[in-house]
């Protein structure tokens, strides 16, 4: 009766059997990260942390044989979580701040022919830096409307500036 149990239920891997599958496996597995784009210190950090999983969670494996495939999956799905963090941290790149351009003669003089709402909104979002959202609240419109207004008083302003002051204004450089 032993032998059919031992048989049916599959025998965990101990510490000599995966020390073993870890040195013959281990440089598929760097390899195999590399070839889903990740650098080398990468590709080690994630292979390392598969094997330490894999080590973690060796009563799960069904058959000791595969157990190289099977850290393989755990290095993708890793490398797969990792990416993932790495987009949603993304930088910004270095722009010249709205509150800049907005602050100079030229700009109030504009903001001074629009209508006091339209000022209001243009003050309130690059100025205060409120959000449309928070100048829908204020101004008792949607958040749709306010986007479309500041749009369409862009629009309006740039044509009123004429193309070399329109640069310079958005270069932020005039004084």
């Amino acid at each position: 009766m032993e032998t059919l149990v031992s048989t049916l239920m599959p025998t965990c891997l101990d510490e000599s059997n995966y020390a073993s599958a870890y040195q013959k496996g281990f440089n598929v597995t760097l390899r195999s990260v590399r070839f889903l784009g990740a650098n080398a210190e990468m590709a080690e950090e994630v292979a390392q942390a598969a094997w330490a999983r894999g080590w973690q969670c060796r009563k799960q494996l069904q058959c000791p044989d595969l157990v190289g495939a099977w850290v393989n999956a755990i290095a993708r799905n890793l490398y797969r979580s990792v990416i993932r963090m790495e987009k949603r941290f993304m930088q910004l790149e270095d722009f010249a701040a709205p509150s800049k351009l907005l602050s100079n003669l030229e700009a109030d003089v504009m903001i001074e022919n629009c209508t006091d709402l339209e000022s209001r909104m243009l003050t309130m979002y690059y100025l205060e830096g409120y959000s449309t959202g928070e100048i829908a609240d204020k101004e008792k419109l949607c958040p749709t409307s306010v986007r479309v207004r500041l749009m369409r008083i862009r629009r309006r302003l740039r044509e009123r500036m004429g193309a070399p002051a329109q640069q310079a204004f958005l270069a932020g450089n005039v004084q």
